[in-house]
């Protein structure tokens, strides 16, 4: 019983261990293309609510404007964040939107760990570095 309770305490440490981890780059760029698609939905919705008239068809300016097309995403730094149980993360993301060219900037954002996967938050340009 002894020995099942010490794999027991063993398991437990090493999932613990797992979570304590950073984000992958492929973690993150899913966090954020989530966080994105939830932002879109939001600026559909508040458009819907102010149109007048029947909408006959989809303005696909509009659309276009919503959709961020990620090309790369580069990891730079990640530190366990104080304030809540996550991460905050720098990295370099190159994106296109509306499909215009690609840019790239350096952005800084929180990530934590929920029940589907990562989840992003206060994503924005990263401070200066000095």
């Amino acid at each position: 019983m002894a020995r099942l309770r010490h794999l027991g305490a063993a398991a437990l440490a090493l999932l613990l261990a797992a979570c304590s981890d950073p984000p992958g780059e492929a973690d993150m760029r899913r966090a954020i293309e989530q966080l994105q698609q939830e932002w879109a939905q939001q600026q559909r919705a508040q458009r819907q609510q102010t149109a007048t008239g029947p909408r006959v068809a989809p303005d696909l300016s509009f659309e276009a404007m919503l959709a961020l097309r990620i090309t790369a995403l580069r990891r730079l730094s990640c530190r366990e964040a104080p304030e809540f149980s996550g991460w905050v993360c720098t990295f370099e993301i190159t994106a296109s939107l509306a499909g215009q060219n690609n840019v790239t900037r350096l952005m800084q954002g929180a990530f934590t760990n929920g029940v589907n996967g990562w989840v992003a938050r206060n994503i924005q340009p990263a401070p200066p570095r000095q």
